[in-house]
């Protein structure tokens, strides 16, 4: 209790411990559980790591043996999950959904000096990150100041370093999609080495597209604590979207948001094209058959290019293979059957998981997501 222990190795023992939980648990969402702990007074964390805040806590939870035989039992029980975890605001002014869902806002609005590395592509919503994090400022716009956003490499030097000690905290938005891998690499550790004065709290939140195999590369070994991975949405997530808007209350009735999850994938990018229509007066009968047709044109070239697939031809032969083996399987035989003809299947495997091109099944298991599948299958690009 009194040793504290690294955030990577409390969530290796904690996974060791229940793998059926956290195997497929994002850092973002892992870490909203250990600060929800927090909250609720169960751990304290410093530089140092992250231990229990008091012997009385120890004593609550009970003997080693009895803890023991309480986390074999909830390994066969469902696992619930935080509603904060999947939960999307519109945005404003078009009601957008928001491609941060609840937790991720709040850890990147977190008052702390550091980095988080956004990644994600257009098509889970990258392009409305800035958007997204705007609508949270004017929200609690007395502990945040308003978004700053370098747009030159001295401009972010002096960013880094700058700022008056007080109450609100600064988040520096720097868009890396254009770096080359040097200059990433560079960008990354200035944020940490660059350090502004006593008083003043600033994070570095910085944009990079995870269809760009160079950028991954280099981000290979990084702390993955100081990623927040974009996702497609989930069902709780369109539940929170759609119960804040007019044109969406047909929406409101599960098998009618059931069939625009399988419709869309949760792609945001689908969904908001969907939200245009619903805004037009149509019906979800007549939008979501719309989208089908949609789908087959420029839409589903639209996905393609919006996801990084288009472009990102390294990944092509490799994902054709996926497609074409059609059969759900852990990320460890997956890579291992692609390797003989891909060496590096283990990286282009990766950068499709951050994609979400490639998404869980639940049993520790990975598919290509079956809209982008579909699409991909009528595209051709392979």
């Amino acid at each position: 209790m009194d040793e504290p222990i690294a955030g990577r190795a409390l969530r290796a023992e904690c996974t060791e411990w229940w793998p059926h939980a956290l195997a497929a648990t994002t850092p973002d969402e892992y870490r909203a559980l250990v600060e929800e702990m927090t909250g609720l007074g169960v751990l304290t964390s410093d530089d140092t790591g992250w231990r229990l805040r008091s012997s009385n806590v120890l004593r609550l939870l009970g003997t080693p043996t009895s803890i023991e035989e309480e986390l074999s039992v909830q390994e066969s029980n469902a696992v619930t999950t935080l509603s904060a975890t999947h939960g999307r605001r519109p945005l404003p002014p078009k009601a957008r959904i928001s491609p941060l869902t609840e937790a991720q806002i709040a850890d990147l609005t977190t008052r702390r000096n550091g980095v988080r590395i956004v990644l994600g592509t257009p098509a889970l919503g990258l392009d409305d990150v800035h958007c997204a994090l705007n609508s949270q400022q004017q929200r609690i716009e007395g502990r945040l100041a308003p978004l700053i956003a370098p747009t030159t490499p001295a401009g972010y030097r002096k960013q880094l370093q700058t700022g008056a000690p007080g109450r609100q905290h600064r988040i520096i938005l720097s868009d890396m999609r254009p770096f080359g891998r040097e200059a990433l690499r560079l960008a990354l550790d200035q944020a940490i080495a660059i350090q502004p004065q006593e008083g003043v709290t600033r994070c570095v939140v910085a944009l990079v597209d995870s269809s760009n195999t160079d950028h991954m590369r280099e981000l290979n070994g990084a702390d993955e604590e100081s990623m927040v991975f974009l996702k497609l949405a989930t069902a709780d997530g369109l539940r929170s979207w759609t119960s804040e808007q007019d044109a969406l209350a047909p929406y409101s009735d599960t098998a009618v948001r059931d069939a625009l999850l399988k419709a869309t994938g949760g792609w945001p990018t689908l969904l908001n094209h969907v939200l245009q229509m619903a805004n037009r007066g149509h019906t979800p009968s007549k939008t979501l058959a719309q989208l089908q047709a949609d789908l087959e044109n420029a839409v589903g070239m639209s996905l393609m290019d919006d996801s990084g697939l288009a472009s990102a031809i390294e990944l092509h032969p490799l994902l054709q293979q996926i497609v074409e083996f059609d059969t759900p399987l852990p990320m460890e035989d997956l890579s291992e059957l692609l390797q003989p003809e891909h060496p590096d299947a283990a990286h282009l495997l990766a950068c499709l998981h951050r994609m979400n091109v490639l998404v869980d099944t639940g049993q520790q298991e990975l598919v290509v997501e079956p809209v982008l599948a579909a699409t991909w299958r009528r595209q051709g690009l392979q």
